[in-house]
């Protein structure tokens, strides 16, 4: 992996992570992802699978409670 990002890290201005997702070798979204809210608190979880959302997202609200689960098929379609 010389010279190629292995994962991709955004953050709020306050410093706190903001994303934390693992890319493939073309820099595309690929395997697990994290997203938070400013304060640090997870805001949905899931996997991408060569840029496309696919599986299982859980989303929370800002005190952490599991609020929804999503699913995407294999495309990226929304399922339910």
């Amino acid at each position: 992996w010389k010279n190629v990002r292995i994962f991709f890290a955004q953050y709020y201005t306050n410093g706190q992570l903001q994303a934390d997702v693992q890319l493939d070798e073309f820099g595309q979204y690929h395997g697990v992802a994290v997203f938070h809210y400013e304060d640090g608190q997870v805001e949905s979880t899931g996997n991408y699978d060569y840029g496309i959302k696919t599986g299982q997202w859980k989303n929370f609200d800002t005190t952490g409670k599991l609020i929804s689960t999503d699913h995407y098929g294999k495309n990226g379609q929304f399922i339910k």
